[in-house]
């Protein structure tokens, strides 16, 4: 797998990114408001897609 993510869940993905970034330099890495719905997205998409 490269190190892209698929074009269906970019965006979630840039979300997330951005999200993580902004909880680590307030502190609190395990907030996950406001992105909460990208989330759950690229995990249903890992579930669906990342199958041994």
């Amino acid at each position: 797998m490269s190190r892209e993510a698929p074009a269906e869940i970019s965006s979630d993905v840039a979300t997330v990114a951005t999200g993580l970034e902004k909880s680590y330099r307030e502190h609190s890495p395990f907030n996950i408001t406001g992105y909460g719905t990208s989330y759950v997205t690229i995990l249903q998409w890992v579930g669906r897609n990342c199958r041994s």
